[in-house]
């Protein structure tokens, strides 16, 4: 498998860390912002347990065949189960915006995609995807703006609105 995956998915773990530490700090100000409300976690992020991830595997895949945990987040406070397949990988975790959806993304070297089910029904909650998108989206936007200034953004944003036009 890709070694960049491997970097990739230790970074995720990082990223994961320092939200939940951004998420208390802003709920421990005084108002704080509605994204950080939403990612305070009030309580402890729930665990998945093998027999848990196989039941969904099975539910959502067909098949739990080959599902192991998966050793990179060893230590993490959160367990990841991996079903791999050959330069694919499918993954099944809560969600890491606040621990109380089952994310199940298919990895591959270049693209992944997801979906976040119900952990009790295990039905797929398309209204969290499109909150999950949306804010992974201002996520980016936020960091492109701070890596190259308003001013430089704000001209590319008019040069592709004259573009278009």
């Amino acid at each position: 498998m890709c070694n960049c995956v491997h970097i990739i998915f230790s970074c995720v773990s990082r990223i994961y860390k320092m939200l939940v530490q951004r998420a208390n700090t802003t709920s421990a100000h005084a108002g704080g912002t509605s994204i950080g409300k939403e990612r305070t976690m009030k309580k402890k992020m729930p665990q998945l347990t093998m027999k848990r991830a196989k039941e969904i595997a099975v539910k959502v895949l067909g098949s739990s065949r080959g599902l192991e945990k998966d050793e990179r987040f060893e230590g993490a406070p959160y367990a990841v189960y991996q079903i791999p397949m050959g330069d694919f990988r499918t993954e099944i975790r809560y969600d890491i915006y606040g621990g109380t959806l089952i994310q199940v993304s298919i990895c591959g070297p270049i693209h992944t995609s997801f979906a976040l089910y119900d952990p009790d029904t295990l039905e797929e909650n398309f209204e969290q995807e499109e909150i999950w998108k949306r804010r992974e989206k201002q996520e980016a936007f936020d960091e492109w703006v701070g890596a190259n200034g308003p001013e430089h953004c704000h001209e590319a944003v008019d040069k592709s609105w004259n573009n278009q036009r």
